[in-house]
């Protein structure tokens, strides 16, 4: 899925078993908690710029039937100088997030 424009995610995708990559475009401005509850099996979230603070929520923009999910399975892609990137030492270190620079 890509999303456009400037929004904000709520609990947009909550309960989207088959959901599988996220692609937000710049103008996106906000992840709000419980975006991805219960998306068992997403992998990838790409996140512009603009989104700050992504790295404080991770606990519940990932949050999976009452547990974190396996967040090791995820990939955020995000560009180098994002707040995302900032964060991306703590992402690995605390969750196994794998953190990659695109363009």
């Amino acid at each position: 899925i890509t999303v456009y424009g400037k929004v904000e995610l709520d609990e947009t995708f909550q309960y989207c078993k088959k959901l599988k990559t996220v692609v937000l475009k710049e103008g996106v401005k906000k992840l709000g908690e419980y975006v991805f509850f219960e998306c068992p099996k997403l992998r990838s979230v790409t996140v512009p710029k603009g989104i700050k603070n992504l790295g404080w929520y991770i606990d519940s923009i990932f949050y999976h039937r009452g547990l974190k999910c396996n967040l090791s399975n995820i990939t955020i892609k995000t560009p180098k100088n994002s707040e995302m990137y900032k964060e991306r030492k703590f992402l690995k270190k605390r969750y196994k997030i794998k953190v990659k620079v695109i363009k």
